[in-house]
Formats: structure tokens, C-alpha cells, sequence
């Protein structure tokens, strides 16, 4: 099983989609192969595959080649705003989740994100995090706080 994780430009390239296509489609016996200039003649030029692949993505859907799409099963993950500040709530009461900052700090973050999130497109836990560092930092966080939010954190 190949499992690619955070690799969109496979998504985007002509060659890799080709490839892709071929170890996703549904025939029987599904074979690779490409006419790549090769450095090392010992490769071959094409091979069965026999494998799965799991491709994990923040791409939108509608971005992804339809081929690709029809020769897979998709699973759409996506939350709304909402629903990210409700995870982001359950996650920053495990003790995992950065136990070097105090829970006011973490609680003042998320009532932040709170409000601006109406504004903010790439609301992700990330964003959670680098708020709750500069709580931690600065006497006066809210302006860039807000900021840096803005700008994708």
C-alpha cells in the first residue's frame, strides 16, 4: 500500500497523473509503464501493479482530475468553520496538545478564532497554535493575533 500524504503537485503534473491512473484503474491486471529517458537500463520500462493507494490531499475536489476521480473512491473530509472550532475545542483539552501553554492561554486563542473566524479562510489547528503562542508571548496579542491569522496561519 502507497500512501501519499501532502503531495498535490502529484496531482497537478501530467506524467505523475498518467501513472497515477494506471495503479488506480480497474482492469483486472493493472500495469505501469512510461517512456522516460532513463538513466539506469536495468529499470524496466513497465510492471504490474499490485498494489492500493491512499492519496490524503487539501486539494478541492473539483481541482482533481476527473479520471483520477472516477478510478477512485473519494472520502470528503471537509469541515466547516464551525465544526473546525468544535475540533479545535475537544483537542486543546488533551494533555498532548501543547502542554507547555496554560489552558487560559489556549481558551483565549480559541475565543479569537471564535470571532474572527467569518474572515478567515485556512482556519485550521495550526491556526489555533500560533495563536496560543503569541497569547503566550505578548502583553498586547490580539492585533497580531489577528493578523497572522489573516494571512493563512
Amino acid at each position: 500500500m502507497l500512501v501519499f500524504d501532502d503531495c498535490d503537485s502529484v496531482l497537478k503534473d501530467p506524467v505523475a497523473l498518467n501513472l497515477l491512473k494506471g495503479a488506480l484503474d480497474s482492469y483486472g491486471e493493472r500495469w505501469i509503464s512510461w517512456n522516460a529517458d532513463m538513466k539506469d537500463e536495468d529499470l524496466p520500462r513497465s510492471f504490474k501493479f499490485t498494489g492500493s493507494i491512499v492519496f490524503i490531499s487539501n486539494m478541492d475536489a473539483d481541482r482533481i482530475d476527473q479520471a483520477v476521480k472516477t478510478r477512485a473512491m473519494c472520502v470528503d473530509l471537509s469541515m466547516t468553520q464551525m465544526q473546525k472550532l468544535e475540533r479545535m475545542e475537544v483537542i486543546m483539552h488533551e494533555d498532548e496538545f501543547l502542554p507547555e501553554y496554560s489552558m487560559g492561554f489556549k481558551l483565549d486563542a480559541l475565543k479569537l478564532l471564535k470571532e474572527v473566524a467569518h474572515t478567515v479562510d485556512n482556519l485550521s489547528l495550526r491556526s489555533l497554535i500560533a495563536v496560543t503562542k503569541i497569547r503566550a508571548e505578548n502583553e498586547n496579542w490580539k492585533d497580531l493575533a489577528r493578523y497572522i491569522v489573516s494571512a493563512g496561519a
